[in-house]
């Protein structure tokens, strides 16, 4: 009970639209004792809180204050999640369970080097130029950032693992025989498992 209680303290402290005092009722059905159901929001973000004190799984309907035709969203306390229309949206809840519903956001990772239409040589930025260019070895560099902490960034050419790098500055220097065009795709994680990439084609020579 003690580490549930610290969790959504944790939970609240994050997410401010919780503290916020902007709320309304976002249950549709079942209109039935046990079940609670709300939207909070702030001028950020908004949140759908509902809660099941009865001692079996419930269906509920929720008309949430998420934006666009399909959402995608997931419960903070427990990971899972759930997609559909927002103004009618499907939950089960388990007995005795809260969930709280925040809409999914990809981690914001950028490959900062090589930069888009520049010319390299032996990891040094030269110029810009008509296409991304490489000239020997490189230095493949990125930015990565999520409100839950960053896990690990995968470093992939034509979406083979090359390396995986645990800590800032994320980076990985590319120096293996390469000749011609190839992609470079990077895979950021945050700690609670949600990722997001960003990818580059460029032509090397490197011998």
């Amino acid at each position: 009970m003690k580490q549930w209680y610290t969790k959504l303290v944790e939970i609240k402290r994050k997410y401010h639209a919780l503290q916020s005092g902007n709320i309304e009722d976002a249950l549709i059905s079942p209109k039935i004792k046990g079940i609670i159901a709300y939207n909070r929001w702030d001028g950020k973000e908004g949140i759908t809180v509902v809660v099941n004190v009865n001692d079996e799984p419930v269906n509920c309907r929720l008309r949430t204050r998420f934006k666009g035709e399909r959402v995608e969203v997931y419960d903070v306390s427990s990971g899972e999640k759930f997609e559909g229309d927002p103004e009618n949206l499907e939950v089960e809840v388990p007995a005795y369970t809260p969930r709280i519903l925040v809409e999914e956001r990809p981690v914001e990772v950028e490959i900062r080097k090589p930069k888009e239409k520049f010319l390299y040589i032996f990891d040094r930025e030269i110029l810009p130029f008509f296409n991304t260019i490489i000239i020997g070895k490189v230095t493949i560099g990125v930015d990565a950032s999520d409100e839950d902490g960053i896990e690990r960034v995968e470093f992939y050419v034509d979406d083979v693992l090359k390396y995986t790098d645990y800590d800032e500055p994320y980076l990985w220097h590319w120096d293996e025989f390469a000749m011609g065009w190839h992609e470079i795709k990077v895979v950021a994680y945050d700690n609670s498992g949600k990722e997001g990439e960003d990818k580059i084609n460029v032509m090397i020579f490197n011998w």
